[in-house]
């Protein structure tokens, strides 16, 4: 096993239920291999009579590699990723490639395009990634330095709503040098750009968009990961939301989310 690894921790969705059992039965084979790596599962964390948000940081924290399934891109999951790369573990993405448009969705995003993944189509393909895991650590390749004539982070969105509008607007009132990412000028966010940008941050502020907002799943995901390595690098936080319908509710983040009334 790769850098002598000895616990992962696998991060998937529970939907669809035939990927989240295809993800199970690969768990359990490669830990009844005596590969020498113990795999656990989200479903497996002790959470009864705990937090589960602050369980699966925790059970992130302490493994040496977090796999993730991408497959069907999801909140929680890519805040986990984003969080395991802000830890500074190293990070295995696997995608299913016998989901329809899987792969093509990932393209789409952009964010994972670049940094590498595996396919697999079955558990045993899956048990077979799960044996030759990669050695390097994003965060150690590609972090920068604080970046103090511009501390500050924002995620702007596609769409220029009046919360976003005035969320810009409170930022540039406080007179604080900020960096930004706009998908109205630059399409695509890939994992490695967030690593530098919020390394380079000492505050990140992530608005969340409501689901009727056009671009709202890109952006959340964007959001996700970008939330789950600031909050791994240890940055100042802000992730923010208006109150109404069709927000987001990611488990691993809810908790930390400030809402507007």
């Amino acid at each position: 096993m790769a850098k002598g690894y000895r616990t992962a921790f696998f991060a998937y969705p529970a939907q669809p239920a035939d990927l989240a059992a295809t993800i199970s039965t690969a768990i359990s084979a490669s830990n009844a291999a005596g590969t020498g790596i113990t795999i656990q599962g989200w479903p497996q964390l002790p959470v009864f009579g705990a937090n589960i948000a602050d369980e699966v940081r925790k059970g992130i924290k302490y493994a040496d590699v977090l796999v993730g399934d991408i497959t069907r891109p999801n909140l929680n999951v890519y805040y986990e990723i984003g969080y395991a790369v802000g830890e500074g573990r190293t990070v295995a993405p696997v995608l299913n490639a016998s989901v329809a448009n899987a792969a093509k969705a990932i393209q789409r995003d952009g964010i994972f395009d670049n940094s590498g993944y595996q396919s697999y189509e079955n558990h045993e393909q899956l048990q077979a990634e799960l044996a030759s895991l990669p050695e390097h650590s994003l965060q150690e390749l590609y972090a920068k330095p604080i970046n103090f004539q511009q501390p500050l982070y924002v995620l702007q969105s596609f769409r220029k709503t009046d919360f976003l509008n005035s969320l810009v607007s409170a930022v540039k009132d406080a007179r604080v040098h900020f960096r930004s990412f706009d998908p109205a000028e630059i399409p695509r966010l890939s994992a490695v750009s967030m690593i530098a940008e919020i390394s380079a941050s000492s505050g990140v502020v992530i608005p969340l968009l409501p689901t009727h907002i056009d671009d709202h799943e890109r952006h959340n995901l964007r959001a996700a990961f970008i939330a789950g390595l600031s909050h791994g690098l240890q940055r100042q936080t802000l992730i923010i939301q208006q109150h109404g319908d069709g927000n987001p509710v990611p488990a691993d983040f809810r908790d930390l989310v400030t809402t507007l009334s």
